[in-house]
């Protein structure tokens, strides 16, 4: 046993807590027993530590019965395609590294099972096809009926660096396990009653908010979402500022940007070009069909300008852009003055918590440069991504000028 038993029995708290939550609409599936949480996130653990011609193991295992009858009572309502090795292999370090290159976490997962209560006696059985979840911007946005699938509602581990798990069960986070720390989910920072309150206030400033209101928040958010994943994906470490357009030049003054940018990545007219399209009802299934393309088009055509300024943000600085994801500068050095006499707390999350002091004692120069730079700037708002880490969310308390608040990680939601 790697870690003490008060952790294992946090997970299995907030299991329950998740479960009976009445806005989370769970199914009601057995809670994972003491030793099967030990068993998984210990191998799990171990097995993320470790790498493979260079490379830490990507990989998901999802706690399933072999056996059918038990298979398919606890999967019952929920699809997928599984597949039965023709030989159980045991649930441990060497058999994970292995099985990991062969079962992309994003669309697949390993089964595994006990024979007893005894952790020690798991083993993997199996493999499970689920698909990809469906986003804003995925290059198809319908299913086909016979090949919908869907994540199991089952204990599930995920490991996507060293040392970091997510357990979630179907689509929903239950938390994330840090080197040893476990963080319970909550929803998405960027959610109305969370840090995505602090962003309206700032976007409502903006012409299309002004013009396309809840449409364009939308957008945004789904957009910065994306843009925040593929920035962490890039392992970099990164520092990403969103200011209003009209502010854009003393921005620039103040940032000491390396490599300051002029252009138009025509982000915002591809977001007028979604209204349109979906503004206009088809009339028949020619005009379904065309409508459908047109969609298509623009949700690739702006994933594809998104993935071109997340990879800005890879270089050594801060990347800055406006509202409407045009880039500003990246390389940027943020040199602003000290927060003598402001306080620092957590933002609320959604589910009543927040609002403590936060400690920005044990961070690095780029988390205090940031803050220092946004409360300069009490207009703009901004992420620090960690080369390894969480992605911390910072913004000015809207009635409070002098009150910095920040969300702990935007990684932490509800959802896969």
């Amino acid at each position: 046993m790697i870690f003490d038993d008060h952790v294992y029995e946090e997970i299995r708290r907030a299991w329950i807590a998740d479960q009976s939550h009445p806005h989370r609409n769970r199914g009601d599936m057995p809670t994972p027993t003491l030793a099967e949480l030990r068993g998984i996130i210990d191998v799990s653990f171990k097995t993320s530590l470790r790498t493979e011609e260079g490379r830490s193991s990507r990989f998901a295992v999802s706690v399933v019965p072999k056996a059918t009858d038990q298979r398919e009572a606890l999967l019952q309502g929920t699809h997928q395609v599984i597949f039965t090795l023709a030989k159980d292999v045991p649930l441990c370090e060497d058999s994970l590294t292995k099985l990991s290159v062969a079962c992309d976490p994003a669309i697949g997962c390993l089964l595994a099972d006990w024979k007893g209560s005894s952790a020690k006696r798991g083993r993997i059985w199996g493999l499970a096809y689920f698909g990809e979840a469906d986003s804003r911007w995925d290059e198809v946005p319908v299913g086909i009926e016979g090949f919908i699938t869907n994540r199991p509602d089952v204990l599930t581990v995920t490991s996507l660096s060293p040392g970091s798990l997510v357990l979630s069960r179907g689509e929903a986070q239950i938390g994330r396990f840090v080197l040893g720390d476990f963080i319970t989910a909550t929803p998405s920072p960027l959610a109305f009653n969370a840090m995505g309150s602090y962003i309206r206030t700032r976007l409502s400033k903006s012409e299309l908010f002004r013009w396309h209101d809840n449409n364009f928040w939308l957008f945004f958010r789904d957009a910065l979402d994306y843009l925040l994943f593929q920035v962490s994906k890039r392992g970099h470490g990164a520092t990403v500022i969103i200011c209003p357009s009209a502010l854009v030049e003393d921005i620039t003054d103040d940032s000491k940007a390396r490599f300051g940018l002029s252009g138009d990545l025509q982000v915002r007219k591809l977001f007028e070009r979604s209204i349109e399209t979906l503004s206009n009802k088809p009339t028949d299934i020619g005009s379904f069909s065309s409508k459908l393309l047109d969609d298509t088009k623009v949700r690739k055509l702006t994933r594809t300008r998104l993935d071109f300024i997340a990879q800005l943000a890879s270089a050594d600085g801060a990347l800055l852009l406006t509202e409407e994801f045009e880039p500003i500068a990246f390389g940027a050095k943020l040199d602003s003055p000290d927060l003598n006499g402001w306080s620092i707390a957590v933002g609320p999350d959604g589910f009543g918590g927040g609002g403590e002091h936060f400690d920005f004692s044990e961070l690095g120069m780029r988390h205090n440069s940031a803050a220092r730079f946004l409360a300069a700037h009490p207009m703009t708002f901004g992420f620090v991504v960690s080369q390894d880490g969480p992605i911390r969310g910072m913004a000015v308390q809207n009635d409070d000028e002098h009150t910095l608040l920040v969300w702990k990680d935007c990684r932490v939601s509800m959802f896969i």
